[in-house]
């Protein structure tokens, strides 16, 4: 006879039981209006709830209000640029917003985890506090633009510019330990975004057997965070990415190098680099904050002095995005190429930093082959302004080959055969040490960006398929 183990029930904590709900609801009345078909209005306002907010915070008021002038229907307009524009609209508009789907269900208590305590089924307060009064971040966005096609739809386009108001910014916040909490989510802050976007089509070929179709988009954004109550909160990555007054969202912050007063980097009697030190003066923004500036201090031989200084040494957020698309059709064939380009953003990366300390990396290879001093790598591991790096990349997106196979036999059930090859992340230009600057380790996190630790680069894929069309 077998034995038969029996666990106890109340150590078997994936037995639990685990229920969630959210609701969501919303009521809108809406309006538009139009004029001999070439001026247009629309104009609108909403209520939208979520019951994962405040009691006193569900129901949310936003309105919204648009127009465009297709200024090309005017007789004016065909009489001086009827031969080259087809078309030639302006528009523009002003509406509100809120993230109603910010926090999970029941985010704004206080929750409980099970644990096991000596075979008995326990629980325990997790560590984010929750917060009854928390509302959904309200978006006021005023954008202007225009659209238009040229030379019998040759070339066309669109432009747009925006600027955005967010109040109420949501950002889980690092709590005193007297609290008995870690952190909690709160409504204490606010955000500005303004940009302009740009989109370009042409065909600059079209015959009966061959064409060329070009699309090409530019975007550029300035992103800021004009006030974060306390002027500073930590969002992530040992407090490395920050929502800081008067910066923009998840600026890198850490310590940085000392410098001399010419601006060099200041080494000590070995050759090292070291860390800044020095005091902190501070200066009232225009909210009544107290915002630190760290001042480097000196001592009699020269050397740093005072206390680790630490400030803004990164922005993970690109100045422009653009990307370039190319259709090449000819006969029975077809090809199309992207490019994307992404510029002017930093990447924090921590396996170069990994690699100042532990044996095995590139820095204390090189200290190995003589290249640098030994003992050299060491001290950049202190200073987090060493992992810093350029972000920008121009990648290879897409390749993508495609032929028509077509059937001539009109007693054939098929009208085509289309056979494609694709081939994504081809290709990455970058000067990013790690391997592909486009990761992040907490995902698609709005404020902790371009932190990379131990990821996996994008992969290079390749496909192929067919299609098979019936008559």
């Amino acid at each position: 006879i077998d034995n038969v183990i029996v666990t106890d029930p109340t150590s078997a904590m994936a037995g639990r039981d685990y229920r969630t709900k959210a609701s969501y609801w919303g009521n809108y009345i809406q309006e538009s209006f139009s004029f001999k078909n070439r001026v247009f209005f629309t104009g609108a306002v909403r209520v939208d709830g979520a019951s994962t907010f405040g009691v006193n915070e569900r129901n949310q008021l936003f309105g919204k209000f648009s127009g465009s002038y297709s200024i090309s229907e005017e007789n004016f307009w065909k009489h001086i640029f009827g031969e080259t524009f087809d078309f030639f609209r302006i528009r523009g508009a002003w509406g509100q917003s809120g993230n109603l789907t910010a926090l999970a269900p029941f985010q704004i208590y206080t929750n409980y985890n099970t644990l096991n305590y000596m075979g008995n089924m326990g629980f325990t307060p997790a560590t984010i506090q929750g917060n009854p009064n928390l509302k959904p971040e309200r978006q006021d966005e005023l954008e202007f633009g225009f659209d238009f096609s040229m030379l019998k739809n040759r070339i066309g386009g669109e432009f747009t510019y925006y600027h955005q108001n967010i109040t109420d910014l949501l950002i889980r916040r690092m709590l005193s330990p007297s609290t008995g909490y870690d952190n909690q989510y709160a409504n204490i802050g606010t955000m500005e975004n303004k940009g302009i976007e740009i989109l370009v089509r042409g065909i600059p070929l079209q015959e009966k057997n061959l064409s060329w179709e070009v699309s090409a988009t530019f975007s550029k954004n300035k992103n800021t965070t004009p006030y974060i109550e306390g002027g500073k909160v930590n969002l992530g990555m040992w407090g490395t990415s920050v929502a800081m007054s008067g910066q923009p969202l998840g600026v890198f912050y850490g310590t940085y190098f000392a410098t001399n007063s010419n601006g060099g980097i200041l080494l000590n009697a070995n050759g090292f680099v070291q860390k800044a030190k020095g005091h902190y003066e501070y200066v009232k923004n225009k909210y009544g904050q107290k915002m630190p500036v760290p001042v480097q201090d000196y001592d009699a031989n020269g050397q740093p002095a005072g206390t680790t200084l630490r400030k803004v040494i990164g922005d993970p957020n690109p100045k422009f995005i653009a990307s370039l698309i190319n259709t090449l059709s000819y006969k029975n064939f077809s090809l199309r190429i992207q490019l994307d380009v992404v510029h002017g953003n930093q990447m924090m990366n921590w396996n170069k930093r990994m690699g100042y300390l532990f044996p095995g990396g590139a820095p204390q290879g090189k200290e190995l082959t003589g290249e640098i001093p030994k003992g050299s790598s060491r001290p950049n591991f202190f200073i987090f302004q060493s992992f810093i790096e350029d972000g920008s990349y121009v990648k290879l997106r897409d390749v993508y080959l495609s032929y028509d196979l077509r059937i001539k036999n009109e007693k054939s059930f098929l009208k085509k055969i289309n056979f494609h090859i694709d081939g994504s992340n081809l290709l990455s230009f970058d000067n990013y040490s790690g391997p592909d600057p486009e990761v992040n380790t907490d995902a698609q996190s709005n404020g902790v960006r371009g932190q990379d630790m131990a990821n996996v680069p994008i992969p290079r894929v390749y496909t192929f398929g067919m299609t098979f069309h019936f008559k």
